[in-house]
């Protein structure tokens, strides 16, 4: 502990008082912000987080027990119960609303660090990697996810960032922790499986720490095993979860946001093959590509596998942009040509925010899928061009990625 405080205290100690002063005013107001709205009760909170919250502060690890049994209510990840375990005993005098939307307002603070960390690493001097860290805590789907509405999306996008900072850094056994623990949250998380299965192919990641990925999530499962619940059962979540609805999209402006739902049985496995065929094309595409992996290439290409993935996947929630919200963020200050890319996308998320839990309809789902289809190809587009072109925009400008104010020989490999 003492060398940790120490380390700590020289790393406070080489930061700018302005800086600082950024750092500590950005906070605050981004907690104040958040503090403000924490009353808002969605029905989500009411039906669903409240009532395993106040079990859980009730019967306290015993609620595993009653919440995984049949019929308890919660068939979902058993990880976010460890999460209200922990602030039931931590914070046991917060309300419930507070309590539970606290979970996920941590996880804002750990998704801003990690953007931070990753724009650092282009930018090894200067303001700039806080800014990036505040146009995520201040962009307003993160905000009124975890705020008002109360999700859960934060965590596992924190954990994605994670995986995606420690592959910047070539530091695969920790990325694939991390990824294990985005999957052991959410089903989501597989948003960037392709983007990781692609770096496999590229023989960027081995298969030995690919295989710390399910480890992960068994070692996740076991706390509930022992509360009572099935192992096959905790092992097979995902696949209950995903036949408990028959839409081939909710609420969400996708490829198959037009589709009458009356239709579902008839075309779902065509959405399933049209998906694994586009998670095909990326894949493909990334290992046919003979350019290097720089840092802002693989930005770049993490954020296409966010994008696509809920495009082309059937059984789509509205909230199911919210990595690509965060992600998109990184890629604006990586390529700062490309600014209305983040902006799009966190535009598109927040439209259809403003419906699913404001009854606002400012723009129609039609117009937002239209946008959405654009924005995906247009991603594409600099995909191909970036994998692909010599002459390509991207590849010219940051093939060898050297950050600002750094010496031009420092080479991106050797970057802290």
């Amino acid at each position: 502990m003492k060398k940790i405080m120490s380390a700590l205290y020289l790393k406070i100690k080489t930061i700018h008082i302005d800086d600082l002063v950024l750092i500590i005013s950005g906070i605050f107001l981004a907690l104040l912000l958040r503090y403000l709205i924490r009353s808002y009760s969605s029905g989500d909170y009411e039906k669903y987080y409240k009532v395993w919250y106040e079990t859980i502060k009730a019967h306290g690890f015993a609620a595993f027990n009653l919440l995984l049994s049949h019929g308890g209510g919660y068939d979902y990840s058993p990880m976010y119960l460890y999460l209200l375990y922990v602030v039931s005993i931590l914070f046991s005098k917060l309300v419930s609303i507070s309590a539970v939307k606290l979970v996920s307002v941590i996880f804002d603070l750990m998704e801003a660090f990690f953007v931070y960390k990753i724009v650092r690493l282009k930018f090894y001097q200067g303001p700039i990697p806080f800014l990036a860290a505040f146009a995520l805590l201040f962009a307003p789907t993160i905000i009124l996810n975890s705020s008002v509405w109360g999700q859960t999306d934060s965590i596992y996008t924190a954990f994605l960032l994670a995986s995606l900072y420690f592959i910047l850094k070539k530091q695969n056994w920790w990325a694939c922790l991390a990824y294990g623990l985005a999957f052991s949250m959410k089903f989501q998380a597989v948003f960037f499986a392709p983007f990781l299965m692609a770096l496999f192919f590229k023989k960027e990641i081995s298969w030995k720490q690919l295989l710390l990925i399910p480890a992960v999530y068994f070692v996740m499962c076991v706390p509930a095993w022992i509360a009572g619940r099935p192992i096959w059962n905790l092992l097979t979540i995902y696949i209950h979860q995903a036949n408990e609805t028959n839409n081939f999209e909710l609420s969400f402006p996708n490829i198959y946001f037009q589709l009458p739902d009356d239709l579902f049985h008839l075309f779902f496995p065509a959405t399933l093959v049209i998906a694994a065929s586009m998670a095909f094309m990326y894949i493909g595409s990334i290992y046919k590509s003979h350019i290097k992996m720089t840092r802002s290439i693989l930005v770049q290409l993490a954020l296409v596998s966010v994008v696509i993935m809920p495009y082309f996947l059937p059984k789509m929630h509205d909230r199911y942009l919210y990595s690509a919200d965060a992600i998109s963020i990184v890629f604006g200050f990586y390529f700062p040509e490309y600014f209305l890319i983040p902006v799009l996308i966190n535009l598109f998320s927040f439209f259809v925010y403003e419906s699913s839990l404001l009854g606002m309809n400012t723009i129609s789902g039609e117009m937002l899928q239209i946008g959405l289809t654009l924005v995906v190809v247009y991603l594409g587009k600099i995909m191909v061009t970036t994998l692909f072109s010599s002459h390509g925009k991207i590849s010219n400008s940051y093939d060898d990625l050297k950050p600002l104010d750094v010496p031009v020989d420092l080479k991106e490999d050797n970057l802290p």
